[in-house]
């Protein structure tokens, strides 16, 4: 069961919207801190730093959409998930706008209007994650990777010229707003089914994310969190702050290997979803996806390797040239990142406990970095070395993993062809191509 070409199109679309989004995340709060100053900049990175975190969550209930999405039927409704998400994002607006005095207080800010703000892009990101989620279980990634590329031009255009004419914290934050709110209207717009799928609403099966999967996947993208950054947290405890300073820009630049990497997991989860469901083929999913994650980020790493003094001055300046030292060994470990992070979405989606490991990997060198208390570089190939254990450990059993003959995790009263219907996308294919 090797992807069709069309499906190889669109999945190769979301990775490069990925990428271009996360080059525009960055050139967005570069420009932005050139023109704000330190002062209201730092103001800015502290508010981004939250939606890193609030991030997670958002990203676990996106995969328990896409999962229930993916076990539905082509025609389901998703009027539930809709209300769901809505009442989610209502309910965290309002908790952000209440909390925003305390955080305010907290980040030392002179005003909770920024704050407020940042609730109201919470609120939006939420009830995107529902439309967005559908959408890629029903395969019309290349439809999701051109809203995400609309709305993060938008929102680097606006937020510049906001920024510009004097808009400060708040006007970066409200071009952000802007253009989540247009992403999530473009979703919605897009999320209509097809003449032919539509059937009366009394008789609509719905989509039903599971509570149970929401758990798992939280658990996991946390756990895959604190793997990732655990090192430059216990680099601020280790080393003196100069010494930590080039450590952690050295991480910063190596975590990129991690960007495309991450959007082809989120395009294979749907259909390693639907393999598991019927118990045909994926273990050759697996083997598949792989391939295509170590070469995305084995060229990323060897580019960041080869480059590295160049990488660091770009993205740094010249003061960081004691980052160049580590940055070619840690660009080695994000790239065995990227397979731990596909192999915590496979096993998500088979709904293993095995999509936990990342927090073995994260207390391991955590563990390490408080008992030997490394220097940069020996941290460095610590988090190279436990990488490389959790990459074998997590991704190894996937690819010798027999396939399913009676799929056991079935839905009640559902057989295997049920949980193929969703392979039959909403979104249009040409005559020549086979799924």
């Amino acid at each position: 069961m090797s992807p069709a070409p069309g499906d190889r199109h669109r999945a190769l679309a979301y990775v490069g919207a990925s990428a271009f989004i996360n080059v525009a995340s960055f050139l967005y709060t570069v420009l932005c801190s050139r023109i704000l100053g330190p002062v209201d900049y730092g103001v800015l990175a502290s508010l981004l730093a939250l939606l890193l975190v609030v991030g997670v969550p958002l990203n676990a209930a996106q995969l328990a959409t896409v999962r229930a999405a993916t076990e539905a039927s082509p025609g389901a409704g998703v009027r539930v998930v809709l209300v769901r998400a809505i009442a989610v994002g209502a309910a965290l607006t309002a908790a952000g706008a209440l909390a925003s005095p305390l955080v305010a207080k907290y980040l030392r800010l002179g005003s909770v209007i920024p704050v407020v703000v940042l609730a109201v892009y919470v609120g939006f990101a939420a009830v995107s994650t529902a439309p967005q989620g559908v959408l890629i279980a029903r395969g019309a990634t290349m439809r999701v990777a051109l809203v995400l590329c609309a709305g993060s031009t938008l929102r680097l255009t606006l937020g510049l010229s906001l920024v510009t004419a004097g808009g400060g914290v708040t006007g970066a934050l409200t071009a952000s707003v802007v253009g989540q709110a247009v992403v999530l209207a473009l979703l919605l717009r897009s999320l209509r089914p097809a003449p032919q799928l539509r059937t009366p609403r009394a008789h609509r099966e719905q989509v039903r994310p599971s509570g149970a999967d929401g758990l798992l996947a939280l658990a996991a993208l946390m756990g895959f969190a604190a793997f990732t950054s655990v090192d430059a947290l216990a680099s601020r405890r280790l080393f003196l702050p100069a010494a930590s300073g080039f450590y952690v820009a050295s991480a910063t630049a190596a975590r990129v290997a991690l960007f495309a990497p991450g959007a082809l997991a989120v395009v294979a989860y749907p259909r390693l979803t639907r393999s598991w469901g019927t118990g045909l083929g994926f273990r050759s999913q697996v083997r598949t996806f792989t391939l295509g994650v170590v070469a995305i980020a084995l060229a990323v790493a060897s580019g960041l390797c080869v480059a590295s003094s160049s990488v660091v001055h770009l993205l740094f300046g010249p003061s960081y040239g004691e980052a160049v030292a580590t940055l070619p060994v840690l660009a080695g470990g994000a790239a065995l990142m990227a397979l731990v992070e596909f192999a915590t979405y496979a096993n998500v989606s088979r709904r293993s406990a095995w999509a936990l490991a990342p927090w073995i990997a994260a207390a391991a060198i955590g563990a390490v970095a408080a008992l030997a208390r490394p220097s940069p570089h020996a941290l460095a190939v610590v988090v190279l070395t436990v990488a490389a254990v959790t990459a074998a450990a997590t991704l190894l059993p996937l690819l010798v993993l027999r396939d399913r003959q009676h799929g056991a995790d079935l839905l009640p009263g559902r057989s295997a062809a049920d949980h193929m219907s969703p392979a039959r996308s909403a979104e249009p294919r040409s005559s020549g191509g086979t799924r």
